[in-house]
């Protein structure tokens, strides 16, 4: 269950809070935001409406109950999924607790996300080509928590804007310093205008998804924001009509002086 949310002017007013923005500036964006999220809750709640009616107006005879099922269950969890990805932006953008940080076996937290998005995956008919280098003493000091929500929501992405038949490539490697994940994409790639707003909340991009999927368009901005919380360097590299390959540098140690994302994109490309 989706913990106890707040009211809605709470979860806007949150939303934006770090915004650093005008209040003109600020509200606009809520508008947009508010308008933007009516939308991508339109089609999912007419799909559940549209089944129902079918339940209610078909014999038993003569309608598949099971299809009609999963078609509800479709709709409500992409209604859940955006919620999700709202209620996560607000409790990163209200709370400031300390991150705990531990030993954590890269491999494992990605072989985690991998098999949370298998299914999907195969749904589309997507290859997934995997790369594990070094994975018995892959590890890092990090907090596993919030980088298992950066590579799943990577990974997401990848198998979403990917076309049905296509590849995706997901490889972790080792250098002196630092642990490197690599998400790989065959989509359609980020355009300039795109790579303006790459990390903006509610940003709209020229790529929708490949097969009908939610896109919450949140998922970016929460990949962002927890990268620079636990100091993880991301790059990314775009082609049109090709592809797009996120490139996460975790540094294997911390250190007592606050480093910041930056310092350790220098090893990205290694």
């Amino acid at each position: 269950m989706i913990p106890l949310a707040p009211s809605p002017r709470e979860l806007f007013s949150g939303a934006f809070s770090g915004s650093h923005v005008s209040t003109t500036s600020n509200t606009e964006l809520l508008t947009d935001s508010v308008f933007s999220i009516l939308h991508d809750l339109k089609n999912p709640l007419w799909g559940i409406r549209m089944s129902s009616q079918l339940l209610r107006a078909t014999d038993d005879m003569h309608c598949n109950i099971h299809e009609v099922a999963d078609d509800i269950r479709t709709s409500c969890d992409q209604i859940f999924a955006l919620l999700q990805n709202l209620h996560e932006l607000y409790t990163l953008d209200s709370t400031a607790q300390p991150i705990p940080y531990e030993d954590t076996h890269i491999p494992s937290v990605m072989s985690l996300c991998l098999d949370q998005h298998k299914a999907t995956a195969e749904h589309k008919e997507i290859q997934l080509h995997i790369e594990m280098h070094g994975a018995d003493t892959c590890t890092a000091n990090t907090n596993a928590a919030s980088l298992s929500r950066i590579l799943c929501n990577l990974v997401s992405n990848a198998i979403k804007f990917t076309p049905c038949g296509k590849n995706v490539y997901v490889s972790v490697r080792e250098t002196e310093a630092n642990v490197i994940c690599r998400i790989t994409d065959e989509g359609p790639g980020f355009t300039e205008q795109d790579l303006a707003v790459l990390y903006e909340k509610f940003a709209m991009r020229s790529a929708v998804p490949t097969n009908g999927e939610l896109s919450s368009r949140l998922g970016l901005a929460i990949v962002k924001i927890l990268a620079d919380r636990i100091g993880i360097g991301i790059t990314l590299v775009t082609r049109i009509d090709v592809g797009s390959t996120f490139t996460l540098s975790i540094p294997k140690q911390r250190t007592d002086v606050d480093t910041t994302a930056e310092d350790h994109c220098r090893e990205l490309n290694a």
